[in-house]
C-alpha cells in the first residue's frame, strides 16, 4: 500500500516533468530569440535583427534566416559541439552558409552596411573610452571558440550608384585552442578571379604571418567596379601574379610580375617583375622596391629598364624618396614610328629609327616639398631611314650624342618655382629628306628655365636657350648653303601665358655662302633679333628685326653683281605702327660689267607682311645725277614672296670724262656729250623676274677732232621690255641731225633697231639724207658671227654734183640725180664697196659741168690712144648734155675705183679732130674749128683715195667696241 501511495505521487510528478521538458523544447527557440533581442537592445538606425533557431539538439544547433537590416542576410549557421572531460561545452565546428552582404558607396565616398558607415566621421562622438586593442584580453574566451570555422556559399555585393557587383568568397579557419594558434585561408573571387589570403597566428607570442597571393589576376576587371573608372588616366592590364607576405605586421615583402600600365591603347608599360619591402616602426615607414620594366608598343623594340625606388615616410609624410631608372646594356633600339600611331609620334617621315649603344639613366630624389634629379641619355649613333632600301630618300644620321638634364623644384605641388637645365651635344648630323640635304659638324644646345604652374597658366621666373651649330651645310637640288657657325639665343621674361609672357630671340650666322645655278651670295653676317609676346595663346605678337650685313650677291644669268648689300628692318606682327624704319642698300652694283651707282634706301613696314622702300641715289662720278628709288616687297595672300618697284632719274648730262671709268676705250681723240633721263620698273612675282625701262637721250654730240668726224643732234627714246638682259621691243629709233666726216656730209639720220639679248643689236633699218637724196639699208646684226658686216646702201636720187664732190672725184656743176645700190662690206677696221652701181633716172637727161679733170690723165703717156680718149672725155664733160649716166664703185684696199659711163653729147665744138694714123681723136689748136659731136658714149675710170672712209670706219669701231 505504501508503494502504491508513492507511485501515485511519482507518476503525476514524472508526467509533469515530461510536460515541462516538452514545453521547454518547443518554446526554447522563441525564448532564446527573446533573450538575444533583449541583450542587444535597439540597433543603430532602428535596423531589424531577425533569426530563427531551426534546430536545437544535444550535439548541434542550427540557426536559419538571419538578417540584419536590409544589407546583411545569412541562410544558416550550424554549430557542432560536445561535452569534454571537464564537463565544458566545446564547439567543434561552426559552418556559415549563404552569407550575403551588400556594401553601398554613398555620396561621401564612404562604405555603408545596414546603417554602419566606414570610415566614421572624425567629429563623431564616441560613447565610451577609447583604448588600444590587445588580443590577450580575449585569451580566456579561446576555449569557447569553434575549432573549425567554415564560410561557404557567400557573396559580397558592392553597389556604386546604378552599378552592382558581386564578389563570391569562402573561408576556412582552424583553431588550436590549447596552443592558442590559428590558421586561416580566405578565398575571394572578384570577377571570377581568385585572391587567396592565408594567415597564421600564435596568440601567446603575438606574431601574425599573413600571405596574400593571386595568379593570373586581371586588375582591369577589378578597377572596373570602381566609380568613375573610365576617367582614370592610366588603365591596368594583366594577367598579374602577386604575393604579399608579413610576419608581425612590421615588415611586408611583396612580389609582382607582369603588371601592365596602358596610358594609350597602343602603348603598354609592362613591369616584368617588382619586388620590395615595406617596413614599419613606431617612428617611420620605409619602402624599398626594384625590378624591371619594358615599353611595349607596335613599332617599338626597347630592352628592359632596371629601376630602384626608396622612400622614408614619417607621420604619413614622405620625408625622402629616390628613384633610379636605367636601361640594360644593349646594341640597338629599334623604333618604327608609323606603327606606333601615338599622338607624340611627330617623326612621320622616317619609317625606321635605330639608336646604337643607347644609355639612359634617370635619378630623382627628394620629398613632396622639393624634388631634384638628373637625366642622362647618350649613344654612339642615331639613324632614321625611309622604305627605299637601295637608295633611301629620307635619312637621318647622328653620331656621338649626349643629352643631360638637371631639374629641381616641386613637381607635386607646382606653385613654387621649378628649375630645369638641359645640355645636349651632338658630334655630327647628316639629314636627307627627298631632295633636301643638311649636314653639321656639331650641335651644342643648352637651356636653363625656372617656372611654375598655376591652374592652366605657366609662370616663368627666367628662361634662356642657346643653340650653337658648327659647319652647317644645306643642299636642295642645285641650291647650296654653307655656314661655319649658327648661334641662336633666346630668353624669356617673367610672366604668364595670358599676360606678359615675352620671349627674346637673337639668332645670327656668320660668313655663310649661298649658291645655285642662277644666284650665288656670300653673307658675312645675317640674323634676327626681337621679342615674341604670348607665344602660347591665339594673341601672339611679334616685334622682330631681321638684318643682313656686308653681303655679296651675283645673279649669273642676268650679269648682275651686288657688293656690300645690307638690310635691317624693324617689323611687327600683327602690324603695329611703331614709328621705326630700317635701312637697305649696297656699296656697289655691277650690271654686265658696268658699275651702277651705290644704293641706300629707307625701309618701312606698311602691313603684316609688306614693306615699302624709298631712297635717293647720287653718283659721285656723274655730278647732277639723282636717282629716285621706290619699291614694295613682302608676302602675298599665298605666302609667296613678291617685290615690285620703280627707279627714275632726273635729266642729267655726261661727257666722256664721266664714262671713262666704265668705257676705258673712249679715252682721248674725241669729245662727246649727252643729256639723259631714265625710268625703270621691276617686279618679282610667282618666282619670275620682270623688268622694263625707258631711256631718253637728247642733244647728243660725238666729235673726233683729229679725223674731222662729227655727229650731232643725237636723240633717242628707247623702251626696254627686259632691262636686266637688256632687251628691247623692235622699232626703237636713234635720230642723228647731222653726220660729217671730211667731204662726207649726211643729215636726218635715223636708225631703227632693237637690243635682242644684251649682246647683239638688230639694225632693222638705217636711213639718212646724203647728197640731197635718201640712203637706206636692209636689216643687219651687230656684231656678226664672223665679225663681218655685209649690207647694201639703197640710194635714191643722189645729186651728182654733191656725189662727185664727196667721193673726191672732181668738181662738177649741173643738174641730175643718181639712184642705185652700193653693197658695203665691213670687216675689222676695213670698209669697202663691192660692185656698187648708180644710174640716172631713165627718161630724164640733164647737163653736167665738170672741172679739174687733170687727174684722169695723170700717169698716161701722151700720143697714145688712151691719152687721147681720156683727153676727149674730159673736154666733153666740161659742158655735157647726157641722156643717162651710170657709175660703178669698187674698193681695193685704201683706194676707190670709179667707172663712169655717160650717153649724150657735148653742147659745144670740141678742139679735137680725127687722126687716121692713130685711129683716134687728137687735140688741135684754137685755129682749127674742131669737131661737133651729135652723140657720144663716154666710159671713164678713176682711182680715188679712200682714207676718209677708212678713218670713219675706225671711229665707228671705237664707239661700238671701246
Amino acid at each position: 500500500m505504501q508503494f502504491k501511495r508513492v507511485l501515485l505521487i511519482l507518476l503525476p510528478a514524472s508526467l509533469f516533468f515530461v510536460l515541462c521538458i516538452q514545453c521547454i523544447i518547443i518554446f526554447l527557440p522563441d525564448i532564446s530569440t527573446h533573450i538575444v533581442h533583449s541583450a542587444l537592445g535597439p540597433l543603430p538606425g532602428n535596423q531589424s535583427f531577425d533569426f530563427t533557431v531551426s534546430r536545437l539538439g544535444v550535439n548541434y544547433t542550427q540557426i536559419s534566416d538571419i538578417s540584419l537590416g536590409e544589407d546583411l542576410h545569412l541562410d544558416t549557421i550550424r554549430f557542432a559541439y560536445r561535452m569534454d572531460a571537464k564537463h565544458i561545452i566545446r564547439v567543434e565546428e561552426c559552418v556559415i552558409s549563404g552569407l550575403n552582404v551588400t556594401v553601398h558607396l554613398d555620396e561621401k565616398k564612404r562604405l555603408r552596411v545596414s546603417g554602419f558607415s566606414f570610415p566614421q566621421d572624425k567629429n563623431q562622438a564616441h560613447s565610451g573610452p577609447v583604448s588600444d586593442f590587445n588580443i590577450h584580453d580575449f585569451e580566456s574566451y579561446f576555449a569557447y571558440l569553434p575549432a573549425d570555422i567554415v564560410l561557404k556559399n557567400s557573396t559580397l555585393f558592392f553597389e556604386t550608384g546604378k552599378e552592382r557587383f558581386c564578389i563570391p568568397l569562402e573561408a576556412d579557419i582552424q583553431l588550436d585552442r590549447d596552443k592558442r594558434r590559428a590558421d586561416m585561408k580566405l578565398s575571394v573571387f572578384p570577377m571570377n578571379q581568385k585572391i587567396t589570403l592565408g594567415a597564421a597566428a600564435d596568440f601567446l607570442q603575438n606574431p601574425v604571418q599573413i600571405n596574400i597571393s593571386a595568379e593570373r589576376f586581371y586588375p582591369e576587371m577589378f578597377f572596373a567596379i570602381l566609380p568613375e573608372a573610365d576617367q582614370l588616366p592610366i588603365k591596368f592590364r594583366g594577367p598579374v601574379n602577386f604575393s604579399i607576405e608579413t610576419k608581425g605586421f612590421s615588415t611586408f615583402h611583396f612580389e609582382l610580375t607582369d603588371l601592365g600600365l596602358e596610358p594609350d591603347p597602343r602603348l603598354n608599360i609592362n613591369f616584368a617583375n617588382i619586388s620590395g619591402d615595406l617596413s614599419f616602426d613606431k617612428a617611420a615607414m620605409a619602402l624599398n622596391a626594384d625590378g624591371t620594366v619594358r615599353i611595349i608598343s607596335p613599332g617599338v623594340n626597347l630592352e628592359p629598364f632596371r629601376f630602384e625606388f626608396l622612400s622614408q615616410i614619417t607621420s604619413g609624410t614622405v620625408d625622402h624618396f629616390s628613384l633610379t631608372v636605367k636601361n640594360e646594356i644593349t646594341k640597338t633600339w629599334d623604333i618604327t614610328p608609323e606603327r606606333m600611331a601615338l599622338p607624340l609620334s611627330t617623326v612621320d617621315f622616317f619609317d625606321h629609327i635605330q639608336l646604337f649603344d643607347p644609355q639612359l639613366k634617370l635619378f630623382v630624389s627628394g620629398n613632396f616639398d622639393h624634388q631634384a634629379g638628373r637625366l642622362a641619355f647618350s649613344g654612339t649613333g642615331l639613324r632614321g631611314l625611309g622604305d627605299n632600301e637601295v637608295e633611301p630618300k629620307n635619312v637621318l644620321d647622328i653620331s656621338e650624342f649626349q643629352v643631360k638634364t638637371e631639374f629641381d623644384g616641386n613637381f607635386v605641388r607646382p606653385e613654387p618655382l621649378t628649375h630645369i637645365k638641359l645640355d645636349a651635344l651632338i658630334d655630327k648630323i647628316a639629314f636627307k629628306k627627298n631632295n633636301l640635304e643638311m649636314n653639321t659638324a656639331s650641335l651644342d644646345v643648352s637651356s636653363d628655365a625656372a617656372f611654375a604652374f598655376l591652374k592652366s597658366d605657366i609662370v616663368l621666373n627666367k628662361a634662356k636657350v642657346k643653340i650653337k651649330s658648327r659647319l652647317v651645310h644645306l643642299k636642295q637640288e642645285d641650291k647650296r648653303v654653307d655656314s661655319p657657325e649658327l648661334i641662336i639665343e633666346s630668353g624669356v621674361k617673367k610672366g604668364s601665358t595670358g599676360k606678359n609672357f615675352v620671349i627674346n630671340v637673337d639668332a645670327v650666322c656668320n660668313q655663310s655662302k649661298i649658291a645655285s645655278n642662277e644666284v650665288s651670295a656670300y653673307v658675312r653676317k645675317a640674323g634676327i633679333t626681337g621679342t615674341i609676346e604670348n607665344p602660347l595663346s591665339s594673341d601672339t605678337r611679334y616685334q622682330i628685326t631681321p638684318f643682313l650685313y656686308d653681303t655679296d650677291v651675283t645673279v649669273k644669268d642676268q650679269g648682275l653683281r651686288v657688293k656690300g648689300f645690307h638690310f635691317k628692318l624693324p617689323m611687327t606682327y600683327p602690324f603695329k605702327d611703331i614709328k621705326a624704319f630700317g635701312r637697305a642698300g649696297a656699296k656697289k652694283i655691277i650690271l654686265h660689267d658696268r658699275i651702277i651707282p651705290a644704293v641706300s634706301a629707307k625701309v618701312v613696314q606698311t602691313s603684316d607682311c609688306v614693306v615699302d622702300v624709298s631712297g635717293k641715289v647720287s653718283h659721285n662720278e656723274i655730278p647732277g645725277l639723282i636717282i629716285d628709288v621706290s619699291a614694295r616687297a613682302g608676302l602675298d595672300s599665298g605666302m609667296s614672296f613678291f617685290a615690285k618697284g620703280q627707279i627714275a632719274t632726273n635729266r642729267f648730262s655726261f661727257t666722256q670724262k664721266e664714262l671713262l671709268p666704265y668705257i676705258p676705250g673712249i679715252a682721248g681723240g674725241y669729245d662727246l656729250k649727252f643729256d639723259v633721263s631714265a625710268k625703270a620698273d621691276f617686279s618679282y612675282i610667282n618666282q619670275k623676274i620682270n623688268s622694263s625701262a625707258d631711256i631718253q637721250v637728247s642733244n647728243g654730240t660725238i666729235n673726233f677732232v683729229e679725223s674731222g668726224f662729227l655727229a650731232s643732234g643725237i636723240s633717242t627714246d628707247m623702251h626696254f621690255n627686259d632691262f636686266l638682259v637688256p632687251e628691247t621691243l623692235p622699232g626703237q629709233y636713234i635720230n642723228i641731225e647731222s653726220f660729217n666726216a671730211g667731204r662726207f656730209n649726211c643729215n636726218s639720220g635715223k636708225i631703227r633697231f632693237s637690243l635682242e639679248d644684251g649682246k647683239s643689236v638688230n639694225i632693222e633699218n638705217l636711213k639718212f639724207n646724203w647728197c640731197n637724196g635718201i640712203v637706206s639699208t636692209e636689216a643687219f646684226r651687230l656684231p656678226s658671227d664672223n665679225n663681218t658686216i655685209q649690207l647694201t646702201l639703197y640710194c635714191d636720187r643722189l645729186e651728182m654734183e654733191d656725189l662727185f664732190y664727196q667721193i673726191g672725184a672732181f668738181d662738177a656743176e649741173g643738174g641730175g640725180t643718181l639712184s642705185g645700190r652700193i653693197p658695203v662690206v665691213m670687216k675689222n677696221t676695213e670698209i669697202g664697196f663691192d660692185n656698187g652701181f648708180l644710174f640716172s633716172t631713165p627718161g630724164e637727161g640733164g647737163r653736167i659741168y665738170i672741172r679739174n679733170l687733170d687727174r684722169m690723165l695723170a700717169g698716161i703717156p701722151k700720143n697714145t690712144p688712151e691719152f687721147s680718149q681720156l683727153d676727149l672725155a674730159g673736154e666733153a664733160l666740161k659742158n655735157f648734155e647726157y641722156k643717162w649716166v651710170k657709175l660703178k664703185l669698187n674698193t681695193h684696199g685704201d683706194t676707190l675705183a670709179v667707172n663712169m659711163q655717160l650717153d649724150g653729147k657735148p653742147l659745144s665744138a670740141l678742139p679735137f679732130e680725127y687722126n687716121r694714123n692713130l685711129n683716134s681723136f687728137i687735140r688741135v689748136n684754137a685755129q682749127s674749128p674742131g669737131s661737133n659731136f651729135q652723140g657720144i658714149k663716154l666710159d671713164v675710170n678713176l682711182t680715188l683715195p679712200f682714207n676718209q672712209v677708212i678713218q670713219m670706219s675706225n671711229n665707228l669701231k671705237r664707239i661700238m667696241n671701246p
